[in-house]
Order: C-alpha cells, then structure tokens, then sequence
C-alpha cells in the first residue's frame, strides 16, 4: 500500500509526452532521431497503443530531448501506465540518473549507448 501512495499518479505516457512535444514544437522525426525509435512507434506512443520501452536506454534517451525539465521527466515516469510496469526503485533510479547527469549538458550524448532501442511491444 504503501509503494502505491508514493507512485506519481497521472495522465498516461503519450498523453503527457504528446503535450510536451507540441509546446515544444517537435516533430516525430525529430523526436524519432533523438529517442532511436520509428516515428510510428512514437505515434503509437502517443495515442496509447503501446506503453513505453521498459528499457535503461529509452528513459536515459528521453533526457535528450531539448527543455525536458526534472519535473516533466518525473511526470512520464510516473504516468499511470509507466508506474504499473517500473518499481518505485527503477523509478527512482531514473530520476536520481537523471538529475545527476543534467548538471553538465554537454555529457548527456556520451553517456547513451549509441545502439538502436529494441522496441518492446
């Protein structure tokens, strides 16, 4: 019970990332570069077909993307949908990776594996 109160509760994945995306006026082969994933993937994203990559390198791939703050990261992470398939301690690992590494911009790129995501469906 208590792992389940601490889970941030929100809208789903591709609804919080398909907000982020337009504000920030990408398109889905600029976002499809950065991830390492198909523009259809993203869609289906996006739309709910299919729930994020419970993978390291997607969720380090997502602090790639130009003005994802913490707060919006910690907003993905913990979309209902991602919250039902991570553990409070992959979540936190996430986050605490992520704020560890935004305090020098210029290493995010060397830190990510540069091979292709394997899209889980």
């Amino acid at each position: 019970m208590q792992e389940r109160e601490n889970r941030i509760i929100l809208h789903n994945f591709g609804e919080r990332f398909r907000s982020y995306r337009i504000r920030e006026q990408l398109s889905l082969g600029v976002v499809s570069s950065i991830l390492n994933i198909s523009s259809s993937a993203i869609r289906r994203l996006e739309n709910g077909a299919r729930k994020p990559p419970n993978t390291i390198n997607f969720w380090q791939r997502l602090t790639l993307l130009p003005n994802l703050s913490i707060d919006e990261f910690k907003l993905l992470i913990g979309a209902k949908d991602v919250a039902a398939t991570l553990t409070m301690d992959e979540q936190k690992g996430f986050v605490d990776w992520y704020e560890l590494k935004t305090g020098d911009p210029s290493n995010k790129k060397s830190i990510i594996d540069t091979n292709r995501i394997p899209y889980q469906h």
